[in-house]
Protein backbone atom coordinates (compact mmCIF):
# COMPACT_ATOMS: atom_id res chain seq x y z
CA UNK A 1 0.00 0.00 0.00
CA UNK A 2 1.51 3.34 -1.02
CA UNK A 3 2.22 5.98 1.62
CA UNK A 4 1.39 9.59 0.88
CA UNK A 5 3.09 12.64 2.34
CA UNK A 6 1.41 14.73 5.01
CA UNK A 7 1.19 17.64 2.56
CA UNK A 8 -0.48 15.63 -0.20
CA UNK A 9 -3.59 14.57 1.70
CA UNK A 10 -4.82 18.13 2.51
CA UNK A 11 -4.04 19.19 -1.07
CA UNK A 12 -6.17 16.38 -2.47
CA UNK A 13 -8.98 16.99 0.03
CA UNK A 14 -8.93 20.68 -0.99
CA UNK A 15 -9.77 19.60 -4.54
CA UNK A 16 -12.93 17.95 -3.20
CA UNK A 17 -14.03 21.23 -1.61
CA UNK A 18 -15.81 24.06 -3.42
CA UNK A 19 -15.18 25.76 -5.79
CA UNK A 20 -13.47 22.74 -7.42
CA UNK A 21 -15.99 20.16 -6.16
CA UNK A 22 -14.21 17.28 -7.85
CA UNK A 23 -15.77 13.89 -7.43
CA UNK A 24 -13.76 11.11 -5.81
CA UNK A 25 -13.23 9.47 -9.21
CA UNK A 26 -12.01 12.69 -10.85
CA UNK A 27 -9.62 13.42 -8.00
CA UNK A 28 -8.34 9.83 -8.10
CA UNK A 29 -7.67 10.06 -11.84
CA UNK A 30 -5.90 13.44 -11.53
CA UNK A 31 -3.76 12.44 -8.57
CA UNK A 32 -3.11 8.79 -9.39
CA UNK A 33 -4.57 7.69 -6.05
CA UNK A 34 -7.14 4.94 -5.62
CA UNK A 35 -10.80 5.93 -5.33
CA UNK A 36 -11.04 4.03 -2.04
CA UNK A 37 -8.26 6.17 -0.54
CA UNK A 38 -9.95 9.38 -1.72
CA UNK A 39 -13.28 8.23 -0.23
CA UNK A 40 -11.54 7.39 3.06
CA UNK A 41 -9.92 10.84 3.16
CA UNK A 42 -13.30 12.47 2.37
CA UNK A 43 -14.95 10.53 5.21
CA UNK A 44 -12.21 11.47 7.68
CA UNK A 45 -12.42 15.14 6.66
CA UNK A 46 -16.21 15.09 7.16
CA UNK A 47 -15.71 13.61 10.63
CA UNK A 48 -13.36 16.52 11.40
CA UNK A 49 -16.13 18.97 10.47
CA UNK A 50 -15.28 19.85 6.87
CA UNK A 51 -18.24 20.29 4.51
CA UNK A 52 -17.53 18.03 1.57
CA UNK A 53 -20.53 17.78 -0.75
CA UNK A 54 -20.81 14.91 -3.19
CA UNK A 55 -19.73 16.48 -6.45
CA UNK A 56 -21.40 14.00 -8.79
CA UNK A 57 -24.95 15.12 -8.02
CA UNK A 58 -24.51 18.79 -8.91
CA UNK A 59 -23.62 21.70 -6.71
CA UNK A 60 -26.37 22.18 -4.11
CA UNK A 61 -28.02 18.82 -4.76
CA UNK A 62 -24.82 17.01 -3.81
CA UNK A 63 -24.85 18.37 -0.28
CA UNK A 64 -26.03 15.90 2.34
CA UNK A 65 -27.95 17.00 5.42
CA UNK A 66 -24.73 16.46 7.36
CA UNK A 67 -23.00 18.98 5.08
CA UNK A 68 -25.87 21.48 4.99
CA UNK A 69 -26.24 21.84 8.74
CA UNK A 70 -22.74 23.24 9.46
CA UNK A 71 -23.14 25.64 6.53
CA UNK A 72 -26.41 26.91 8.00
CA UNK A 73 -24.91 27.26 11.48
CA UNK A 74 -21.85 29.06 10.13
CA UNK A 75 -23.92 31.58 8.18
CA UNK A 76 -26.54 32.13 10.91
CA UNK A 77 -24.70 35.07 12.51
CA UNK A 78 -23.36 36.59 9.30
CA UNK A 79 -24.65 39.70 7.61
CA UNK A 80 -25.78 39.55 3.96
CA UNK A 81 -22.36 40.40 2.50
CA UNK A 82 -20.60 37.76 4.59
CA UNK A 83 -23.19 35.15 3.59
CA UNK A 84 -22.66 35.95 -0.08
CA UNK A 85 -18.88 35.63 0.32
CA UNK A 86 -19.19 32.35 2.22
CA UNK A 87 -21.56 30.95 -0.41
CA UNK A 88 -19.22 32.03 -3.20
CA UNK A 89 -16.36 30.11 -1.58
CA UNK A 90 -18.54 27.02 -1.33
CA UNK A 91 -20.04 27.24 -4.81
CA UNK A 92 -23.54 28.07 -3.56
CA UNK A 93 -26.08 30.86 -3.67
CA UNK A 94 -27.57 32.47 -0.54
CA UNK A 95 -30.96 31.16 -1.69
CA UNK A 96 -29.69 27.61 -1.09
CA UNK A 97 -28.85 28.41 2.53
CA UNK A 98 -32.24 30.10 3.02
CA UNK A 99 -34.08 27.11 1.54
CA UNK A 100 -32.12 24.68 3.71
CA UNK A 101 -32.86 26.74 6.83
CA UNK A 102 -36.57 26.87 5.93
CA UNK A 103 -36.61 23.08 5.36
CA UNK A 104 -34.89 22.53 8.70
CA UNK A 105 -37.37 24.76 10.54
CA UNK A 106 -40.30 22.97 8.90
CA UNK A 107 -38.86 19.57 9.83
CA UNK A 108 -38.46 20.64 13.45
CA UNK A 109 -41.98 22.04 13.72
CA UNK A 110 -43.33 18.94 11.96
CA UNK A 111 -41.54 16.66 14.39
CA UNK A 112 -42.93 18.65 17.35
CA UNK A 113 -46.44 18.42 15.91
CA UNK A 114 -45.96 14.71 15.26
CA UNK A 115 -44.81 14.07 18.84
CA UNK A 116 -47.78 16.00 20.23
CA UNK A 117 -50.18 14.09 17.98
CA UNK A 118 -48.71 10.75 19.12
CA UNK A 119 -49.05 11.76 22.77
CA UNK A 120 -52.69 12.72 22.27
CA UNK A 121 -53.35 9.42 20.48
CA UNK A 122 -51.75 7.50 23.35
CA UNK A 123 -53.90 9.33 25.87
CA UNK A 124 -57.03 8.58 23.84
CA UNK A 125 -56.29 4.86 23.40
CA UNK A 126 -55.01 4.19 26.95
CA UNK A 127 -57.13 6.43 29.18
CA UNK A 128 -56.42 4.37 32.32
CA UNK A 129 -52.72 5.10 32.06
CA UNK A 130 -53.33 8.82 31.91
CA UNK A 131 -55.95 9.16 34.63
CA UNK A 132 -54.94 10.58 37.97
CA UNK A 133 -51.51 11.73 39.03
CA UNK A 134 -48.51 10.85 36.93
CA UNK A 135 -46.36 9.77 39.91
CA UNK A 136 -46.75 8.96 43.55
CA UNK A 137 -44.06 11.10 45.17
CA UNK A 138 -44.89 10.04 48.74
CA UNK A 139 -41.82 8.64 50.53
CA UNK A 140 -41.74 4.90 51.11
CA UNK A 141 -41.36 4.03 54.79
CA UNK A 142 -39.98 0.49 54.54
CA UNK A 143 -38.06 -0.93 51.63
CA UNK A 144 -37.37 -4.63 51.60
CA UNK A 145 -35.44 -6.69 49.12
CA UNK A 146 -37.02 -9.85 50.50
CA UNK A 147 -40.66 -8.96 51.25
CA UNK A 148 -41.55 -12.44 52.55
CA UNK A 149 -38.75 -12.54 55.14
CA UNK A 150 -38.24 -10.60 58.32
CA UNK A 151 -36.66 -7.14 58.01
CA UNK A 152 -33.04 -7.13 59.13
CA UNK A 153 -32.23 -4.19 61.37
CA UNK A 154 -28.61 -3.24 61.82
CA UNK A 155 -27.09 -0.58 64.08
CA UNK A 156 -26.70 1.65 61.00
CA UNK A 157 -30.43 1.48 60.35
CA UNK A 158 -31.22 2.32 63.98
CA UNK A 159 -28.94 5.39 63.92
CA UNK A 160 -30.70 6.82 60.93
Amino acid sequence: MPRYSEERRPAVVAKLLPPNNLSGIEAAEQEGISVATICKWRKEAREQGFCLPDAGAGRPAGWTARDKFPAMVETATMNAEEVVECCRRRGLYPEHIQAWRRDCEQAISLSQKERRREALEAKATHRARWSGKARNWAPVNVVSLNPDGEPHITPQNEAA
